[in-house]
């Protein structure tokens, strides 16, 4: 029986509310785990959700997240003026500062634009079925 690897994950980087994660065997795409405060008051609570930070590639205008048909646009690709909007930064992010992350080697560029993205549409747009967890279990976590 083949066994497939299984990753063994690394934290680049740790915020309060999300971790950058890497697989040391580079068989894995780093992950984005983020966590979203779904209940507060005596006994919060939050959805953590986990979003693989797949590279994106331009080629020929079209901006795809499956290197396997690069002819075929990713799902957000026609919304990165309205992310980029979303974020008010100054000096103002641009859509094509989204798409040069998305397609960087650097998981931490791609980390940011995802991050961006997930904020504007919704976390869910990436993960459907996030872990619920309370205090103690995001501390143990993140």
């Amino acid at each position: 029986m083949i066994m497939s690897k299984q990753p063994d994950w690394e934290t680049v980087y740790c915020t309060d509310y999300s971790k950058l994660r890497r697989d040391r065997s580079g068989v894995y795409e780093p992950e984005l785990v983020i966590a979203d405060q779904i209940e507060d008051g005596d006994d919060p609570r939050w959805a953590v959700f986990t979003i693989v930070l797949d590279r994106c590639y331009d080629t020929n205008g079209v901006l795809s997240d499956n290197q396997y048909h690069l002819d075929h646009p990713a799902w957000f690709a026609d919304k990165l003026d309205e992310v980029a909007e979303s974020l008010g930064t100054l000096p103002p992010t641009t859509a094509g500062d989204l798409r040069r992350a998305l397609c960087s080697n650097d998981a931490k560029e791609r980390d940011w634009a995802y991050e961006s993205i997930g904020g504007y549409f919704g976390y869910e747009e990436f993960d459907e079925y996030p872990d619920i967890m309370n205090e103690e279990q995001l501390g143990e976590i993140l």
